[in-house]
């Protein structure tokens, strides 16, 4: 078996967001924008790409890992600049 990484605590003890957005931000803009996704259903969709989805499939930067998260819940994302 290769480990290709290792995941530790990413609390703000080993990666730092410097303008980090809430789940309830999130949340407030999808809800206000027809998608019924709240903060505890955000964060759960955060932590199983994170945790089950990245170390099996990986992703090359936050804008794929952050289109999975939408697509486990459901969000179709309009790629159109």
């Amino acid at each position: 078996m290769v480990v290709k990484a290792v995941l530790f605590d990413l609390h703000g003890t080993l990666a730092y967001m410097k303008n980090s957005i809430s789940d309830w931000v999130v949340s407030d803009f999808l809800v206000k924008n027809g998608y019924e996704v709240y903060p505890q259903t955000f964060n759960i969709a955060w932590r199983v790409v994170a945790f089950m989805d990245y170390p099996k499939y990986g992703y090359r930067n936050y804008r794929q890992f952050l289109q999975r998260v939408l697509w486990r819940l459901k969000v179709k994302v309009d790629n159109q600049p």
